[in-house]
């Protein structure tokens, strides 16, 4: 599976103009494991993910998404995060 989701991710490249995005975690094993997961909310597709679920782990998950270092204050254009 994480050879078909990287795949994916590859294909799309990187992405811009997001308004409408969603930011989960979600445990994937015992002994506390997570995974952020980086969701169009507009196009309910999932963009990207990254293990953990700290700031620097979502910071990570943005520039791989942009290409671009993405902090909190430049996400001007976000019109909702949930």
């Amino acid at each position: 599976m994480e050879a078909a989701v990287n795949k994916v991710i590859d294909e799309r490249g990187f992405v811009s103009g997001l308004e409408h995005i969603t930011i989960d975690e979600k445990a994937y094993s015992t002994g506390h494991e997570y995974a952020s997961i980086l969701v169009d909310a507009k196009e309910g597709k999932v963009l990207e993910l990254t293990e953990g679920r700290k700031a620097e782990n979502v910071q990570a998950m943005m520039f791989a998404l942009t290409g671009e270092e993405v902090l909190p204050e430049s996400c001007t254009k976000v019109h909702s995060l949930s």
